[in-house]
């Protein structure tokens, strides 16, 4: 599911990158039709190119900051079961000390 989700929001961003160039080169009216092609082929390669650094930094960074929470949530995990152990044994050690007077 996520290939796919991937998929079509590349292929948004692809369409999304040639509607700007095409807007881009509209200003420019005294381009030829070959001319205005080209103007559009490397904006809209360009936008895509800064648009996939973008997301390989969000994804690079999403990665780094599962990596951190993971690290956390463990470590919590373990001083939660560090305490429940160690409340555990107090209230066992408690009722020993009120049942043996």
């Amino acid at each position: 599911m996520l290939r796919l989700e991937g998929y079509l929001l590349w292929q948004a961003e692809v369409e999304q990158a040639r509607k700007e160039a095409e807007a881009m080169a509209d200003r420019l009216e005294w381009l030829t039709s070959a001319q205005r092609e080209a103007v559009v082929d490397c904006f809209a390669e360009r936008q895509l190119q800064l648009s996939r650094r973008f997301l390989e930094r969000t994804a690079l960074r999403a990665r780094s900051l599962r990596g951190e929470y993971e690290q956390r949530y463990a470590l919590l995990r373990a001083r939660l079961c560090a305490l429940t152990l160690l409340g555990f044994t107090a209230a066992v050690l408690l009722l020993c000390l009120v049942a043996g007077r």
